[in-house]
């Protein structure tokens, strides 16, 4: 019977777009959540936006958000960027994914992160968004960041530290 229903799930979420799974152990639910990541690069910079709320409220991110059902993940992330910073996405590759999980906020989420070149000016969405800046890989130390953002912009340097 468990098997079975771990199958059934398996094939839920391999072929349909989920924003979040709500999963039920011990008898508490417990939150899965789908989301998208853009490291916004451009001339050795990438940009990052200061967080206007919870969670993580006046810390730094990359663009990003939950994928909405029924989305597909690639639009989530051309509208995840236009929302945020007003930018349109020109070309993307995928990057990486990231396990975000934070038992304090009994939420969880796998973080699907790609490498954007984007065409405009920023624009602050007040909503969401305080400020709006490129930074240079060593003005990004001494940042508050939230989620799991140094990680990922680690290894975002790191492999460009490896292709250059």
């Amino acid at each position: 019977m468990i098997l079975s229903f771990l199958l059934i799930l398996k094939f839920l979420i391999l072929n349909h777009p989920v924003k979040t799974l709500i999963l039920y152990e011990g008898g508490s639910m417990k939150i899965v959540k789908a989301t998208v990541g853009a490291i916004v690069h451009d001339d050795g910079k990438v940009l990052l936006e200061l967080r206007n709320h919870e969670p993580f409220k006046n810390c730094w991110c990359i663009p990003g958000g939950h994928i909405d059902f029924g989305e597909q993940v690639e639009e989530s992330l051309c509208r995840e960027v236009k929302e945020e910073t007003g930018l349109t996405v020109r070309e993307y590759r995928f990057f990486n994914y990231y396990t975000e999980y934070y038992k304090d906020l009994n939420w969880h989420a796998v973080a699907l992160v790609f490498l954007v070149k984007a065409e405009g000016e920023p624009v602050i969405q007040e909503k969401e968004v305080k400020e709006i800046r490129w930074f240079l890989r060593e003005e990004i130390s001494p940042l508050p960041l939230a989620f799991e953002h140094r990680r990922i912009l680690d290894d975002f340097f790191s492999m460009k530290d490896k292709m250059e």
